[in-house]
């Protein structure tokens, strides 16, 4: 299924990297359906939707991504940040 991927890998980093976030949350919607125990899409996504201030949303993916991989420090943070402080969420990058 690698070809079917490609076409959604790179558009989703433009639109993330243009603040296009519903674009990007399409594109990352998108591969997971391909791969859906990929944690850094839940990750990805999961910013875009707290960049739209969707942070129900956020941390629903950030959950997802700790339950895919529970030693993520970096998911956790910004899970317990965002659960605690909705503002808080913003102040980090996702790789």
């Amino acid at each position: 299924n690698e070809p079917e991927i490609l076409p959604i890998f790179f558009p989703r980093l433009v639109y993330r990297k243009l603040e296009n976030y519903e674009k990007a949350i399409e594109n990352y919607t998108k591969e997971l359906y391909y791969s859906s125990e990929n944690q850094k899409v839940y990750n990805n996504r999961a910013y875009c939707f707290a960049k739209l201030g969707k942070y129900k949303e956020a941390v629903s993916d950030y959950t997802k991504s700790l339950s895919i991989d529970p030693k993520n420090l970096h998911s956790l943070t910004i899970e317990e940040y965002a659960t605690k402080d909705s503002a808080s969420i913003e102040t980090y990058e996702i790789c």
